[in-house]
Formats: structure tokens, sequence, C-alpha cells
């Protein structure tokens, strides 16, 4: 038993004084041979894949892990969490009204599909709410 507790501890102090120099090297390799750590990587999460998530449900019911999950979203709050990131990242660019010109606009849908996600119109407040009860009428 004061072997492997000897060992071990000589293990430890052994990795601290030679961390950086191991953590290098662990690096170099992996960027030397990206392909075979993806590889391997993925192998690995699909031949576990279901032993992960036991050990997660396991850990999450004991308590251990106390963020909640992530609730549905739907295709509304996909599009509209497309539409923020690429008004963010500079890909869509926010106009004034279509129809009065007010600059304060929201982005207007005609539909959720995710090929038309970001096929948006940009109304003020008042317009954007006068499309929804005019397609809700019809």
């Amino acid at each position: 038993m004061k072997d492997k507790e000897k060992a071990r501890a000589y293990n430890r102090e052994y990795y601290q004084r030679r961390r950086e120099y191991m953590i290098a090297k662990a690096m170099a390799w992996r960027a030397a041979n990206p392909d075979w750590h993806a590889a391997t990587q993925s192998s690995w999460k699909n031949a576990n894949r279901e032993i992960e998530r036991q050990k997660v449900a396991l850990r999450r019911a004991a308590g251990l892990i106390t963020t909640p999950r992530a609730p549905y979203q739907g295709p509304k709050e996909c599009a509209h969490r497309a539409v923020s990131k690429a008004v963010k990242s500079g890909r869509l660019k926010r106009t004034p009204c279509w129809v009065c010109g007010n600059p304060k606009t929201h982005a207007h849908h005609s539909s959720y599909d995710r090929d038309m996600r970001l096929l948006v119109v940009w109304l003020c407040p008042s317009h954007h709410k006068l499309a929804h009860n005019a397609a809700n009428d019809s």
C-alpha cells in the first residue's frame, strides 16, 4: 500500500516538474496527426455514447449537475436566433421599416423553414403587429 502511495506521489511530482514540456509534446503530436486524433475521438464517442448518457443521467439524478437542460427550441426561436447571429456577424443588415421608414425595426419572417430563416422583411413594431394580425385573419 505504501509503495502505491509512494509511486503516486512520485508520478504527481514528476508530472508537475515537466508539465509544460509534456503538454507541449502532446499538442505537437496532436497537430502532426490530426486525422488520427479526430478518428479516434469520434469512434470512441460513437462506441460509448450510451454509456456517457447514462453517466450524465446518474450525475444529474444525484444532484451533481445543476445546470438545467436547454428548453426545446421551436422553429420560431431558431429563426429568431439565426437572424440575431446574422445581424451581429454582419451577414444581414438591419434596414428601416419597409412601410414607413422608421429606423427601429423587427425582422418579420414569412416562413420559419430552415432555408427561409434569413429571408426577412424589416418592419417597425406597429407594422409588424399589423402583419401578424393580417396573417392570423386570413
